[in-house]
């Protein structure tokens, strides 16, 4: 396995280390890096003094660690992930998988070190977004039910800036139209840009409805986390086990778990569990041979008709239709 100990940053000087270490180098905003690493384009976009773009199309021919660890600590990482393969985010030796079908956003202070694993046969699309911490500021003070939190958000101290989320629609709609533009064509900047600005938008308006928990996460909490939507998704044919009980495996008191829960995943864990319960029973639905009353049977909803209910709200939908479609 290739290991790459590098930085990231707003500023364009830890681009020279970083081709050097996958023994390439660059050609303007484009990293040359040879094929038996990977295949593909890395460019880089600089949107504004305040914000650069680095986009990655490549396809994996062998195991890569990425090992991130910024000396310039002034903004914060925005990693939009469509990952088709492996694709895991360490933290402190804990493995969260991140990639197009997983947790396709990671939002982290860059003062956190974190690693990046990706393996051979992996086709990476990503936008890595790094914005200076003022600016996030500026975008936080927006927020009227946010702003007089500004200065414990940014304090280490008292809160870690750390969220692992899932793209919305239209984010997936705006990945998938940067992805149309051919990189480093005549419009490519320009429409690199508008994207992320959109996406910023897009995220930003989802932070008005969202509650924002400040809480100080240490090593332990993480794991304890991840290793709790495990067992959620191993169980997601059962009923919904509890806070008390999830609490307890997670050695934490029920507050504490609700909160770092929602802090580093942006769910409940309530409805996080309700989620993959749904999305097991779409994808049972698309295999096809069987009804929608065995589907709500094998998956623990309490009627058929509620399951309906629930996969309507959630997909748009209801099942019927949605069979219909396939």
């Amino acid at each position: 396995m290739r290991e790459v100990v590098h930085e990231y940053g707003v500023k364009l000087d830890w681009m020279d280390n970083f081709v050097q270490q996958m023994d390439g180098h660059m050609n303007g905003q484009f990293m040359m890096i040879p094929d038996d690493i990977h295949t593909g384009t890395r460019y880089i976009c600089p949107i504004s003094e305040n914000i650069t773009a680095f986009v990655v199309d490549v396809e994996y021919h062998q195991d890569v660690l990425y090992k991130i660890r910024n000396t310039d600590t002034d903004f914060v990482c925005m990693h939009f992930n469509l990952t088709e393969g492996q694709g895991t985010v360490k933290l402190h030796d804990h493995s969260i998988p991140s990639s197009r079908w997983t947790y396709n956003i990671v939002i982290m202070d860059a003062i956190l070190e974190q690693d990046y694993q990706v393996k051979a046969g992996s086709k990476s699309y990503l936008l890595h977004i790094f914005i200076k911490k003022d600016t996030v500021r500026n975008f936080i003070s927006a927020l009227p039910k946010h702003g007089a939190l500004l200065d414990t958000i940014f304090n280490p101290s008292k809160h870690t800036f750390i969220k692992f989320d899932n793209m919305t629609p239209q984010s997936w709609w705006l990945m998938n139209e940067l992805r149309k533009i051919p990189i480093g064509g005549p419009l490519f900047d320009l429409f690199c840009a508008g994207t992320v600005y959109s996406l910023l938008a897009e995220y930003i308006e989802k932070m008005k409805q969202a509650e924002i928990i400040i809480q100080k996460v240490v090593d332990e909490d993480i794991s304890s986390i991840f290793k709790s939507q495990a067992y959620l998704i191993a169980h997601m044919k059962h009923t919904f086990p509890g806070i008390p009980f999830l609490a307890e495996q997670a050695c934490m008191s029920p507050t504490k778990y609700k909160n770092i829960f929602k802090l580093l995943t942006t769910h409940t864990p309530n409805s996080y569990f309700s989620t993959n319960k749904l999305i097991g029973a779409k994808e049972m639905l698309e295999k096809g041979g069987h009804t929608i009353s065995e589907v709500a049977h094998e998956f623990n909803f309490p009627s058929p008709a509620r399951l309906s209910e629930l996969f309507k709200t959630q997909f748009g939908t209801i099942p019927k239709d949605y069979l219909t479609r396939l």
